[in-house]
């Protein structure tokens, strides 16, 4: 039985198998794999699934490895620039590194009720770490995104691809939030479905989809 892919809309998907909790899905028009509807989990379980994250400002092996994402960012942002943090989290932790990296950052996480009107304003960068697999309306949000980028600016999207082989044991599947699988080939998919994009660059650990400037004319 064929499943409507949630990025594409479009009715032509296989069936990729379960692996016992869930069902995932292959979408023949973007190569996005998703778990469908029926398996999400519900609001509580999702933010009992994230409390098990030590993603806070306490833990330095996570402040390590948000200043990694910090240092990439400072390579396509001007210092002083606005940055959204999209998928915040309760703790905003990559936001307050980004403040005192010299950045106006704004934290916006609707699951903890962070940043409700943050979308209203416009942005330099709005960046996705770890955000993207758990959006339940992918191209939903991501015009949302795109419509809070100012003229030159980027999305930055941290995620992992799915593997060409061996998708059922594939251990980024395994969190019970994570419901959208990307590829290079899906993101390519993305950059013809947001209005006005210059360039996508696709390198082995994060995406960069940058937005139509007149200069780029």
């Amino acid at each position: 039985m064929s499943m409507e892919c949630p990025l594409c809309r479009e009715p032509h998907t296989v069936f990729l198998g379960a692996d016992g909790r869930r069902e995932y899905y292959h979408c023949q028009t973007c190569a996005l794999r998703f778990v469908p509807p029926k398996y999400h989990v519900g609001i509580h379980e999702e933010k009992a699934r994230y409390a098990l994250h030590t993603n806070d400002g306490e833990d330095k092996q996570y402040i390590g490895y948000l200043g990694r994402i910090v240092s990439n960012i400072q390579k396509i942002a001007r210092p002083g620039g606005r940055i959204l943090d999209f998928g915040s989290g309760e703790h905003a932790a990559l936001t307050s590194l980004l403040k005192k990296a010299g950045y106006e950052c704004a934290a916006y996480d609707p699951l903890y009720g962070v940043g409700g009107r943050a979308l209203e304003k416009k942005y330099n960068c709005v960046v996705l770490c770890e955000v993207i697999e758990h959006l339940r309306k992918p191209a939903e949000e991501l015009r949302k995104i795109w419509k809070a980028l100012v003229p030159g600016g980027t999305a930055f999207i941290k995620t992992a691809f799915y593997p060409d082989s061996n998708f059922l044991s594939w251990w980024y599947k395994e969190d019970i939030t994570h419901i959208c699988f990307f590829s290079q080939e899906t993101f390519r998919y993305v950059e013809h479905l947001l209005e006005n994009t210059a360039s996508c660059t696709i390198t082995r650990h994060f995406i960069l989809l940058r937005k139509y400037n007149q200069d780029d004319a």
